[in-house]
């Protein structure tokens, strides 16, 4: 690995080159020198770009070749985050070519420490699909998803724990929102990339939580699936997430979509009830599998896009989820 740069979250090795694809992933950096260039070719994302008293949203896209990422007068120590906001649905984002402008890498000296380890799996409520845009009537523009305002992010800051997240629009533990071109997620969580088909190494990063929030695109449409198709199809699922994280707790949560009124009566309540007889089979809270209800959005200032939970409301959620963690003595 090169001195000066940290990759944070799943990625693939390209040549010189990083590809990132779930949400929150990127590149921690330390250097020297007046700024730093970097190429984005094959990129489709929005990004975050943190330094030294500077913040900013930057989109990349296929036409995009070498930016000047900072640029300085004088020379000077640099920290800086690139992180991707926007899911794998959107696109890669790839980063290649980084040359530090007159000046040189440094090591992370000290390295900051290791916290608490928190894996994610979910949808777009993880993804914060829509979070930005105030007006719940407007479709999806990825411009208005932002993985840094999400639940999950939020109760990572609140526990000081790091993330990882494999979430996707639209898709459930099952079946998917009509439409969705991928597979249910059990079928690609262990992917590097989401698109690409190469593995993550499951011992390069064991978490010491697991949160899965999925169910909400299993039923989001009628008819609905046999329960017990349901419940076997989340049960098998954890039952592999059990293997490859054997110290991990696990906290299946039920997200703040759920109604009860639509898409048919008493939705959310036959939810709850089979994800509450998943986390029963797989041996409750002896065997460390619990179970959370985040507030449901309700009123206009909790919904984004497409009627998705706003950012005040991911914060909401977020917040809860750390209580709960607290609460339970898993962090």
């Amino acid at each position: 690995m090169t001195a000066g740069i940290s990759p944070v979250g799943r990625y693939l090795r390209e040549g010189d080159g990083w590809v990132f694809g779930w949400p929150g992933t990127g590149l921690d950096l330390r250097f020297r020198g007046r700024g730093l260039r970097a190429s984005f070719d094959g990129s489709r994302a929005w990004i975050d770009v943190k330094g030294k008293a500077t913040s900013w949203v930057w989109q990349v896209g296929p036409g995009s070749k070498v930016a000047d990422l900072l640029e300085s007068p004088s020379i000077q120590d640099w920290t800086v985050s690139i992180r991707k906001r926007t899911e794998g649905s959107v696109g890669e984002l790839v980063i290649r070519n980084l040359e530090v402008v007159d000046g040189n890498w440094l090591d992370f000296s000290p390295f900051p420490p290791e916290g608490l380890r928190i894996e994610f799996l979910g949808d777009s409520i993880t993804c914060a699909y829509g979070c930005l845009e105030p007006d719940p009537t407007k479709g999806f523009d990825p411009a208005t998803e932002d993985f840094g305002k999400s639940w999950a992010t939020v109760a990572a800051a609140e526990l000081g724990a790091q993330i990882h997240a494999q979430a996707w629009s639209g898709i459930g533990v099952v079946r998917n929102w009509p439409g969705v071109d991928m597979p249910p997620l059990p079928a690609f969580w262990t992917r590097a990339v989401p698109t690409r088909e190469a593995s993550w190494d499951p011992g390069a990063w064991m978490p010491d939580i697991v949160v899965v929030n999925l169910c909400s695109n299993d039923y989001g449409v009628t008819p609905f699936l046999p329960d017990q198709e349901f419940v076997q199809g989340y049960v098998q699922w954890l039952t592999e997430v059990r293997k490859l994280r054997p110290d991990a707790p696990v906290v299946v949560v039920d997200g703040p979509l759920l109604k009860d009124d639509h898409p048919a009566p008493g939705t959310r309540t036959l939810v709850r009830s089979l994800l509450d007889r998943v986390v029963e089979t797989m041996g409750g809270a002896q065997s460390r599998f619990h179970r959370l209800s985040l507030s449901p959005v309700q009123v206009q200032a909790d919904l984004g896009a497409d009627f998705h939970p706003s950012a005040a409301h991911q914060r909401r959620n977020g917040l809860e989820l750390a209580g709960f963690l607290k609460r339970i003595r898993v962090a």
